[in-house]
């Protein structure tokens, strides 16, 4: 299997490389949308692509969970990845129910 080699023992195959380039476009692609501001995402019709882009893209990065070669930072890495990984996904659904009930005083 080809790969880039990112260890003595470890290499990244083509899906790997594949689904972090996809990942990182979305995160790219989520910051400018959400850099537009906060009347540009309430006017997003029929979903909130700036949130789901960002979900989207934080559930392809985490396969890089997965690459990082075994040593005491690898540890300190995942926990730290997978904190953030799981921040964003809980700050996107709170998003996405705030973006559901834009005109809609009781719901928020």
């Amino acid at each position: 299997m080809e790969g880039i080699i990112i260890s003595k023992t470890k290499t990244l195959s083509k899906i790997e490389i594949i689904s972090t380039g996809i990942g990182l476009l979305l995160l790219i692609m989520s910051q400018l949308l959400l850099s537009f501001g906060y009347e540009f995402l309430m006017s997003q019709k029929p979903i909130d692509f700036a949130h789901w882009s960002m979900f989207f893209a934080s559930i392809m990065l985490f396969g890089l969970w997965f690459t990082l070669p075994s040593s005491l930072t690898k540890r300190i890495g995942l926990l730290t990845m997978t904190i953030g990984i799981g921040g964003i996904i809980g700050m996107c659904c709170i998003d996405f129910i705030l973006w559901a009930a834009d005109g809609n005083t009781e719901l928020k």
